[in-house]
């Protein structure tokens, strides 16, 4: 039990590199730390308040305030199957320190069972997200009691198991799947192309969701039963319902560490085994310039990660479909409003589009983590002939290869849907542009200033850094400020695309501006880092 607590405890401090810090004697480095888990709690906090808020709309619009039960508990149980399917795999086997910890005297299933609690622990902060407001929601609709608050503690939980076994044994089998092809990546790529499918036509859908909510209801507690069993236990009093949900929580849980446990060393061999690489042969060998041979290393590391592929580039694949979806569906009735109302508000239409993009763009960053994930192989980059700033020309322009393509093609899409001239279709590509070289910059910047390098798994650091969290919120920031700029000159100069050009301007001074700050004192911070 005592090395099962200490394995647990030392991936939760691994977590955002809080061990690091916990260690350093740099007064800094604990400040930079304070700030950013005070910036976590409050946006988490703001989450759940957001999500109370939408659950208050939804309680006033749906026909039974019980039904907030089944949609709250089926939307968590969805949101943790996803998560885990997605990387649960990764997260339980084949991570970085697996090597170390099996040299260790400790028992196999106790190494098993730490792993399995640590994703059980970011099941329960989703459950959090949607239950907790969701509790509080129905408790002002409907009179409760004791039993409720104590029946809620224990739905809470246990209501992440079942999603949560069922979406590992699949994660499992996916990654094992792919692990037998050649291009395994692509395997796994085409597991989130097809989710991501998913969750669009679902939210394209969404207002029928709340005006048919009882058949919306009935069709979830056909596909996922416990939902039922859930709200009834709370709604009902139902102990009998309440019981059996727990009873089979805990054996699925019971027989999901008894077979991860059993069979912990195998996987693990089997996803490290992979699939065999052809021989070497020093004809293939060419040259090339330093940064064109950094470039297609980096952007080859890129496909090669399908957790770094589907983190950075579906925002932009989603945006694509969503466009083109409105197209096919909107027929003239865009249009039509358009002509209807007047030209200033035309023109703010257009002139919104390119930040539309743009705030995509600024969610699809694929810098911010990208010093990082070279972690034990950045001696190898600080020590070949090859400039630091060409270091991060060639990471920039990866994420240029993959946002320009989106940006190209999600701006003459808006052309043909809004019917817009040929000078806002350049703009709405000129804008975009500008800040995935804003962008770009910005995340090696924080990457710099906070590099994560303990990470035993690339997920960490792709997803849960703080240079990762950073770098969004900036970029968000940044096209919203551009909004309200936008707004403000609309006003004062009734030309859009005079002011659209102003913004274009200084966008990119702002990019010269920190590209030169990047030159001076990012090759000077970058020369310092240590890996782990």
């Amino acid at each position: 039990m005592t090395n099962l607590i200490e394995l647990f405890k030392i991936q939760l401090l691994n977590l955002f590199g809080i061990n690091k810090v916990i260690h350093t004697n740099n007064k800094k480095e604990k400040i930079k730390f304070i700030c950013f888990s005070l910036f976590i709690c409050f946006s988490f906090i703001s989450l759940i308040a957001v999500m109370g808020i939408g659950n208050y709309y939804i309680a006033n619009r749906i026909s039974n305030i019980k039904y907030i039960l089944n949609i709250s508990v089926a939307l968590s149980s969805l949101m943790i199957f996803i998560a885990t399917i997605y990387k649960g795999s990764s997260i339980i086997f084949n991570f970085k320190d697996y090597d170390i910890l099996v040299s260790l005297p400790i028992k196999t299933n106790i190494i098993a069972l730490s792993r399995i609690f640590g994703i059980y622990s970011s099941a329960l902060m989703v459950n959090a997200l949607f239950l907790l407001p969701t509790f509080v929601v129905y408790c002002i609709f409907t009179q409760v009691n004791a039993i409720f608050f104590i029946m809620a503690i224990v739905l809470f939980l246990l209501s992440p198991i079942v999603p949560l076994s069922i979406a590992t044994f699949l994660s499992i089998i996916f990654s094992l799947i792919s692990s037998k092809f050649k291009r395994s990546n692509i395997v796994n790529l085409l597991f989130d192309f097809i989710f991501f499918i998913g969750v669009a036509l679902i939210s394209f859908n969404k207002d029928q969701v709340l005006e048919q909510s009882d058949k919306i209801v009935s069709i979830i507690n056909k596909l996922y039963p416990l939902a039922d069993e859930f709200t009834a236990s709370l709604h009902d009093y139902n102990f009998l319902t309440f019981f059996i949900f727990t009873a089979i929580s805990i054996v699925v849980f019971a027989v999901f560490i008894f077979l991860v446990s059993r069979y912990f060393k195998t996987i693990n061999t089997i996803l490290t085994l992979g699939h065999a690489t052809p021989k070497f042969n020093f004809s293939n060998i060419k040259y090339e310039s330093p940064l064109l041979a950094m470039y297609k290393k980096d952007f080859k590391f890129y496909l090669s990660s399908s957790n770094y592929v589907s983190n950075t580039a579906f925002g932009l694949f989603l945006l694509t479909m969503s466009v083109t979806i409105l197209l096919i569906t909107a027929d003239n009735s865009i249009n039509e409003v358009l002509e209807l109302v007047d030209s200033n508000m035309s023109n703010m239409v257009f002139s919104i589009v390119p930040f539309i993009i743009s705030f995509i763009v600024a969610m699809s960053c694929t810098t911010s983590c990208s010093i990082s994930l070279e972690n034990k192989n950045l001696w190898i980059l600080k020590s070949s002939p090859v400039k630091s700033i060409n270091i991060f020309n060639s990471k920039m322009f990866v994420n240029l290869t993959v946002s320009l393509p989106f940006i190209i093609i999600n701006s003459i899409l808006f052309t043909i849907l809004l019917d817009m001239s040929i000078i806002y279709t350049l703009m709405s590509i000129l804008i975009p542009f500008l800040f995935s070289i804003f962008i770009g910059i910005i995340g090696i910047l924080m990457n710099l200033s906070f590099p994560n390098f303990t990470w035993t798994n690339e997920i960490n650091a792709i997803k849960q850094s703080a240079s990762v969290i950073l770098t969004v919120v900036i970029g968000i920031v940044s096209v919203l400020l551009s909004i309200i700029f936008t707004v403000i000159l609309l006003v004062i100069i009734p030309n859009p695309i005079i002011e659209l050009f102003i913004i274009s301007i200084v966008i990119a001074t702002t990019d010269l501006f920190l590209y030169i700050k990047l030159r001076r004192k990012g090759t000077k911070k970058f020369l310092t880092l240590l890996a782990e």
